[in-house]
């Protein structure tokens, strides 16, 4: 009979313990991604692919990340406006602008991985790939991951 109380004290105890009052377990959802969210940091790396040098930084200069995402899927990232679409812990962020000089409308996507959610951080991170150079250009891939506190 002992034993039987100890293991029941055992296991009272582990579900005390890891019933906690973090909101580390916030389902993300379009009602809880809403709002103004402003990075406090970001890191990354870039790998030239023609060499496969990799260079890692921290804090990548001018590379802050506003983002204010609505209720009725708009955002507006800096200066930017455009919609988003929540699928998991994925945000596809719709983005375009009037450029004046070629007198058209440009657009593009930007895709985030969501890593870690709660009521007030999101840990995002995004890949692109791209060239840059010439007449003989250099492939790269860069990973950003930016830590966004909530602001409102």
């Amino acid at each position: 009979m002992k034993k039987l109380g100890s293991v029941l004290f055992v296991v009272s105890i582990l579900l005390f313990v890891s019933c906690n009052s973090d909101d580390d377990d916030i389902t993300i959802s379009n009602k809880t991604i809403v709002g103004h969210w402003q990075s406090v940091t970001s890191h990354g790396y870039s790998i030239n692919l023609n060499t496969g040098e990799k260079t890692e930084y921290d804090e990548k200069p001018n590379e802050s990340l506003t983002l204010k995402l609505y209720e009725d899927g708009t955002c507006s990232k800096g200066s930017r406006n455009g919609t988003y679409k929540l699928l998991g812990k994925e945000l596809d962020v719709f983005l375009s602008y009037y450029h004046n000089m070629l007198q058209k409308e440009i657009s593009w996507t930007e895709n985030y991985k969501i890593d870690d959610f709660s009521s007030n951080k999101m840990v995002l991170s995004i890949i692109q790939h791209g060239t840059s150079g010439g007449s003989d250009p250099i492939y790269y891939e860069s990973k950003t991951t930016y830590t966004m506190k909530k602001v409102n």
